[in-house]
């Protein structure tokens, strides 16, 4: 008997650009890893995904929801007795430890992004978010969920305009 495909809800605060860029690896590692699951992602505020990288976006998402708490994303989509799985890509710790309470109660699995901070400590050094590691920190939180280690793909597709050679324009001269 198959077992129907959990919900995955991945919630973070107000994305920009750069926010955005940098969980399109993990959400396409959720794809791949869930296919059958429906894949919802959420934010507290704006979200760049539903922007200028919603081309890139949604293919791997099958629901946005903006400006919207997380207890309205559960209380829209989640069905009793059904797996949901919520993926929180904020960084404050006190608010994911409280989070991860509340969601124990409901039977939801939480995977929060502060254990994510310890897979890329350097020991000696003051501790401050690094965003060339928020990348890879998503991905692993999307690992540890699937149980398995997973593509890192982290490239987007350019339009054939920005290619390097378009018809009817010579290659710059060097100089030399």
């Amino acid at each position: 008997m198959d077992l129907p495909a959990p919900l995955l809800i991945f919630y973070g605060r107000n994305d920009a650009l750069d926010d955005g860029l940098l969980r399109i690896p993990a959400l396409r590692a959720a794809r791949t890893a869930f296919p059958r699951s429906h894949i919802v992602y959420g934010s507290r505020g704006k979200s760049s995904l539903t922007g200028m990288l919603h081309k890139h976006a949604a293919p791997l998402v099958d629901d946005f929801r903006t400006i919207v708490p997380l207890s309205a994303i559960l209380a829209e989509f989640a069905r009793p007795g059904g797996r949901t799985t919520v993926v929180d890509f904020r960084a404050g710790v006190p608010g994911l430890i409280v989070t991860g309470l509340q969601l124990l109660s409901r039977g939801v699995r939480y995977e929060p992004n502060f254990a994510g901070h310890l897979l890329s400590l350097r020991w000696g050094t003051r501790w401050t978010l690094r965003p060339e590691h928020n990348a890879w920190r998503y991905h692993r939180l999307i690992e540890r969920l699937a149980g398995r280690h997973l593509p890192f793909d982290h490239r987007l597709d350019a339009p054939q305009a920005a290619g390097p050679r378009r018809a009817g324009f010579a290659e710059p001269a060097t100089g030399r």
